[in-house]
């Protein structure tokens, strides 16, 4: 087996979406963050990523009450 030199990498619908209704700057790492935070919740609620029991969000603290 060889080694793999390609890949290929598709973005979901809803994130297309709202990349388009962001800005094309994002000056200040408070807006980024949030931003990042958002995109984050939005790939978890539909169903594109997993949540690690690890996660933690600057908004709402650890996942998890004992984390």
């Amino acid at each position: 087996m060889g080694l793999l030199t390609t890949l290929h990498v598709e973005l979901p619908g809803w994130l297309v979406d709202r990349l388009e209704e962001l800005p094309a700057v994002l000056p200040t790492l408070e807006e980024r963050m949030d931003v990042a935070d958002e995109l984050a919740d939005l790939t978890w609620r539909s169903g594109d990523g997993a949540r690690s029991p690890h996660s933690w969000s600057r908004r709402t603290g650890p996942c998890c009450p004992w984390a």
